[in-house]
């Protein structure tokens, strides 16, 4: 199944994320019941697809930029994870393996992600997370997938670049 744009994607589509962002910083009681209202009505999506005849679903929010996350990770848990958490909790009470993507770099959080029930981490973004780190740390605790370069290796590598790097992130993650 597909859950995308969950939750803090849905807020600044809602309102633009310029303004998204000048509310957790002035007002974040009202950007805390923004987010709150929008994991309810996503905690009813994932109670009907959780219904589903489906193993995984696969659940997304872009959290990241090339070099950080979007927010603090102190921010990010105290905004994004606990509504995340109650959308995942659906998944995870019938049973079903979630799949989570976030574009850019998500180093921080991943420990929280996998703390909160994500099994499996996607794309594993190369150009903004250190894989080998990744796989020193995480190994074991969350399935990876992707971590060959989509911006330049699979764009516009040649067939043995794509191999040498695909051969590098196996080994690294």
């Amino acid at each position: 199944g597909w859950h995308p744009n969950v939750l803090f994607e849905r807020a600044w589509f809602l309102m633009g994320m310029e303004q998204f962002f000048e509310l957790i910083l002035l007002d974040k009681p009202r950007a805390k019941n923004l987010l709150h209202k929008i994991a309810d009505f996503n905690v009813e999506i994932a109670r009907q697809y959780a219904q589903m005849d489906v193993d995984c679903m696969f659940v997304g929010d872009d959290y990241g930029n090339q070099s950080a996350l979007m927010m603090a990770p102190a921010l990010w848990r105290e905004l994004i994870k606990p509504e995340l958490s109650r959308v995942l909790d659906v998944y995870r009470q019938e049973g079903k393996i979630i799949k989570f993507h976030s574009c850019g770099h998500v180093t921080e959080i991943v420990d929280d992600l996998i703390e909160i029930g994500v099994n499996i981490i996607h794309p594993c973004q190369a150009r903004a997370n250190n894989l080998a780190a990744w796989g020193e740390r995480f190994t074991g605790r969350v399935v990876f997938e992707g971590g060959v370069d989509t911006q330049y290796t699979m764009m516009l590598g040649s067939l043995d670049e794509i191999r040498t790097e695909a051969s590098l992130r196996l080994n690294q993650l």
